[in-house]
């Protein structure tokens, strides 16, 4: 999944994103308050109403790909307010979804075809009215996603992914979870089988140390870059009747022994799993970051730049204001996040005739009104 055009509008708060696009790699950056947050936010609502989660007060307009095909999914959610709803949630807790909002309206194109047409009363798809009475609570692309034309689309919406996956702490290998997981599956044995399963990223690094060495040794070599005082990295792949236990070890320069994951510092876990995601997270995963240097060290973005270069389907939807950040990417992929009353305006770098170097840009963006002070009062 690709998406290029959103707007959303929060009827209940009277926030509104005016439409904005998006390329592959999307830098939002701007002053605090401004929304880059809440855009964030807003893709991760239209995620929810995909899979059947009933939001309240919500406008929007999404154009995406998924495998080079089209889309455009409009719709309009029931505005109840919050002290409302939870009276009414909590006066019939037995029947609390009749207080959940409806969708008011919903519409679905495929290029220029449409495919859906709901109203209050009605369902059309493809110019047909179903017959069968479904859920008013629920987004069509939940209560459809087994049809042909409508399963693609439920599937890319659950390639969102929030903040890439982290590991906790492990303290000892008898602490480390146990897994159901038959590593001889034919599934598990390439990289593309990994890549597509819903496994963790921490197991999925593990079957590529076993089954996938030599992409194995490119997370290493990455993580390495990094932290140049680490010598190795291995999993010690326990195995108890049918559970398996992934312990990962490392092992720094001048150490005889392997240190215990238990050890690693949590920002080196960070590190591993952020560059291990982006080696074997699915093709046509969205990767969405709220202020990157503090998920991640601010060194991960010259990663994240190498990646870009590679031949992997990824798109990423990133904020920041830290300088480190701004200036190690490119500034086509600057989005500058304004906001005037409840109307957040994203513009690009080249709209604000930025110059033409990167660093000139650069020194020309951090004495911008629009990113010092990011809300315009007139």
């Amino acid at each position: 999944m690709k998406i290029k055009r959103l707007a959303y509008h929060y009827k209940l708060w009277g926030w509104q994103l005016e439409p904005v696009e998006f390329t592959h790699l999307n830098l939002l950056v701007g002053a605090s308050s401004v929304g880059k947050t809440q855009i964030i936010k807003a893709i991760l609502d239209l995620k929810q109403i995909a899979n059947g989660e009933a939001l309240s007060g919500v406008v929007w307009e999404i154009e995406f790909s998924i495998n080079g095909t089209a889309y455009r999914w409009l719709g309009e959610t029931e505005t109840i307010g919050i002290v409302q709803g939870f009276i009414n949630i909590f006066k019939d807790a037995e029947q609390p979804t009749k207080h959940r909002p409806k969708i008011l309206r919903e519409q679905l194109f495929q290029d220029a075809e449409q495919l859906i047409e709901r109203t209050q009363t009605t369902i059309k798809f493809k110019g047909i009215e179903l017959p069968v009475k479904l859920s008013t609570f629920q987004s069509v692309l939940s209560l459809l996603n087994e049809d042909d034309h409508i399963a693609p689309i439920h599937h890319g919406f659950n390639k969102i992914i929030y903040k890439m996956e982290q590991v906790t702490q492990l303290i000892s290998a008898e602490q480390v979870p146990l897994f159901r997981l038959d590593l001889s599956d034919e599934k598990y044995q390439t990289l593309e089988g990994i890549r597509t399963s819903d496994l963790t990223t921490h197991l999925k690094l593990a079957l590529v140390y076993e089954n996938v060495p030599d992409i194995f040794a490119e997370i290493k070599e990455r993580f390495i870059e990094l932290f140049p005082h680490v010598e190795d990295l291995k999993f010690e792949i326990l195995e108890r009747g049918l559970d398996v236990v992934p312990y990962l070890c490392i092992r720094e320069h001048g150490m005889t022994n392997w240190m215990p994951s238990s050890r690693i510092s949590s920002g080196m876990i960070k590190s591993l799993i952020f560059i291990a995601n982006l080696y074997l997270c699915d093709d046509g995963t969205v990767i969405l970051m709220d202020e990157f240097e503090n998920s991640l060290g601010v060194n991960c973005i010259t990663i994240l730049d190498d990646m870009m270069l590679e031949d992997r389907d990824l798109q990423f939807i990133i904020t920041s204001h830290h300088p480190y950040i701004i200036n190690n990417v490119p500034m086509s992929h600057w989005r500058i996040v304004t906001r005037k009353g409840d109307v957040v305006t994203v513009k690009t770098a080249h709209e604000l005739e930025l110059g033409r170097s990167k660093h000139e840009a650069f020194m020309q963006l951090i004495q911008l009104a629009e990113f010092t002070d990011g809300i315009i009062n007139e």
